[in-house]
């Protein structure tokens, strides 16, 4: 444990330590690692950087990336993409990413999307894992489905909504910043402190498990929740958290220790001292 904890320091640290670059993208349709002929020091720009972006590194995708309607950028097969900050807020025709495999895309930073962005291959949705060290980090998806995995030290925010997304913190702080959610919401916090703070949003959840809270602080006493899974009818809530208003259908089972101030529709029932 004690190694774990000298090892994550020692990378925030050397990220820390390291100014921050900017990645842009140019020429249109590439792969990732292809740096000599898509990476450039500016936008739209023609000298190239000899390797692919780091961890310390920000991207950008925007309207001189040369990238049209239909384009791909394509991620190499068995490789693991790490940002800092991941923006591709400029592009402005519809671009696939495309990842051939099963490795995800590590942030390190904020990340960016638009609705002209779409991911294909292994995956129809963007599966990124969040890893800053730092606070005030943001999440902007503008309506892109996403696949959010906080696995940090720092902190990550939501600048507006999200839809058919799915997110699952292990370690850090999200926040929802009372936006509108559709997404299922988990956590997995066995290990290290993890918090998370839902405000008064509107939640419509396919999926809902804090089953792993060990270390989890979770603010839900003003969040409005419709919880309606298409294939399961159980509300892992977790233990000794504080929930505000429930409204589910069906036969729904509320598993865990927990406090509601109210429970509407369906034919719910409880299970281990829930309370309402």
């Amino acid at each position: 444990m004690i190694k774990k904890i000298i090892i994550s320091f020692l990378f925030l640290f050397l990220l820390k330590s390291a100014s921050a670059v900017n990645y842009y993208w140019v020429g249109g349709t590439g792969y990732w690692l292809n740096a000599a002929n898509h990476w450039a020091t500016t936008s739209g720009g023609n000298i190239f950087y000899s390797t692919a972006p780091t961890a310390a590194d920000n991207v950008f995708f925007d309207s001189n990336s040369g990238l049209q309607s239909n384009d791909t950028v394509y991620y190499d097969f068995n490789t693991v993409v790490t940002v800092k900050d991941f923006n591709v807020s400029g592009i402005a025709d519809s671009v696939w990413f495309h990842n051939n495999n099963s490795f995800q895309t590590f942030i390190y930073g904020s990340l960016i999307l638009n609705q002209k962005v779409y991911m294909s291959g292994w995956a129809p949705w963007f599966d990124c894992w969040l890893k800053s060290n730092n606070l005030g980090n943001t999440i902007t998806t503008s309506g892109t489905p996403v696949d959010l995995k906080i696995s940090c030290f720092g902190g990550y925010s939501l600048t507006d909504s999200l839809f058919y997304s799915n997110i699952t913190v292990t370690s850090g702080t999200f926040n929802s910043n009372n936006h509108y959610m559709e997404s299922s919401v988990n956590a997995n916090s066995t290990t290290y402190p993890a918090v998370i703070n839902l405000g008064h949003s509107e939640i419509h959840a396919n999926g809902w498990n804090m089953s792993y809270d060990t270390y989890l602080t979770l603010h839900a006493d003003s969040t409005i929740i419709y919880y309606a899974p298409p294939n399961q009818t159980n509300f892992y809530g977790g233990n000794n958290h504080h929930y505000n208003i429930i409204y589910c259908n069906d036969v729904t089972v509320f598993s865990g220790y927990n406090y509601y101030n109210a429970l509407y529709n369906g034919g719910y029932q409880f299970e281990d001292g829930s309370d309402v």
